[in-house]
This record gives structure tokens, C-alpha cells and sequence, in this order.
């Protein structure tokens, strides 16, 4: 299995032996940096794109995520567009970094989000082993969120996948079948801030 969550993981469903080369956005680092903030602890000053947890230990065992997944966490393109917009874009503002929200100053932005308007979300992720193992009937690729505060629409390669609204639920979507064969594999997320707000629930 495959997973994505909002603080960005994928994970593979299967039998297939082979790895999955799709951790967390690394490049642009240079691009990136905390915003001003008056409140910044030394702690903080420590973040960087270059040393994100990837939370592949757990303090209970019996709990800990497969190996294979592989979360997203790290610097991602975004855009801050109407709210009418409905398809991924082509260029972008900036470099945001996931998991903090947009109105931190460790997103490297620091700007919240109006009820009539709309944050994309943008990664270019390469799946290095291949697509062979997506034609067995017991392995499956799954792109899941722990979260998305408030509503999320879902693009994989350019196709929408799906939307979900609500804040503090996961969700998740089987992406299997909109994988490429060779190249790099895009993830969009627009995301609805304002429950009551356009997009919203």
C-alpha cells in the first residue's frame, strides 16, 4: 500500500519485493525559509527541508508504519489562487513547507487563507521501482491523508481523484491506476479553508 498524508506519506500495498523511492520533497531547500516571527524559538530555528522526521520509528512496535511506506513530508510547490479555480496550475508562488499550515512562520509563508480563496498544493514525485507490480491482484497503491483542514480535492498525474471535506478525519484514495510508467508523478491538493466558505462543506 501506498499512503499520503497530511504530513505527507506514501505506502505500498502488496506482495512486490521492491522499494519505493518516494520519500518527502528535498530540493528547493535553498529557496526556503522560516518567515519572520516575533515568537521563533531556538527550536525552531532548527528546522530545515534537509532534516524532516520521516516517522519510521514508533514508540510502540505493534503500531509502527509498514516499511514500505514513505511519507511526503518537506517543501512543495503551492499557490494561492479565487476560489473558483478547478484545475491544477502550471507555475506556482513559492516553496511551502508540509506539514505546517500556510499561516505559520515555518511554512516559510506566513499568510492565511480568505474564504474566497484557494491553496494548491503541488509535488513532482518520482516512484523509481517501476509499475509491473501494480498489475497483481494483491498489491494496490494508496495515497492517504491524516488530515486536511477543511476541504481537499485530489489530482494525481493532472485527474481529479476525488474531494473529502472535514477537518480532522483521514482519508484516503487508491491511486493505482493513474500511475505512469516512466517519469515523474505529480500530486495536486486545493484546499478549501472556510467550512462555510466556497469548496467548503
Amino acid at each position: 500500500m501506498v499512503e499520503a498524508d497530511r504530513e505527507g506519506s506514501l505506502r505500498r500495498r502488496g506482495t512486490h519485493p521492491g522499494p519505493l523511492v518516494c520519500g518527502g520533497a528535498r530540493g528547493g531547500e535553498e529557496k526556503w525559509k522560516p518567515a519572520p516571527s516575533p515568537l521563533m524559538t531556538r527550536f525552531a530555528e532548527e528546522v530545515s527541508p534537509k532534516e524532516i522526521p520521516t516517522f519510521e520509528f514508533y514508540a510502540r512496535p505493534m503500531l509502527s508504519r509498514d516499511s514500505a511506506g514513505r511519507n511526503l513530508l518537506g517543501l512543495w510547490d503551492f499557490c494561492v489562487t479565487e476560489s473558483f479555480v478547478k484545475e491544477p496550475l502550471s507555475e506556482y508562488q513559492g516553496k511551502i513547507m508540509v506539514p505546517y499550515p500556510i499561516e505559520s512562520a515555518l511554512s516559510g509563508v506566513k499568510r492565511t487563507i480568505g474564504a474566497n480563496e484557494k491553496l494548491w498544493y503541488h509535488l513532482a514525485c518520482p516512484i523509481e521501482w517501476g509499475t509491473d507490480w501494480l498489475k497483481s491482484a494483491n498489491s494496490r497503491l494508496m495515497l492517504r491523508f491524516d488530515g486536511v483542514n477543511y476541504g481537499a480535492t485530489v489530482f494525481v498525474n493532472g485527474k481529479e481523484l476525488g474531494s473529502h471535506r472535514g477537518g480532522n478525519d483521514a482519508f484516503s484514495f487508491d491511486i493505482s491506476g493513474l500511475i505512469k510508467e516512466k517519469g515523474k508523478q505529480t500530486l495536486d491538493i486545493a484546499v478549501a479553508v472556510t467550512p462555510g466558505g466556497p469548496g467548503g462543506a
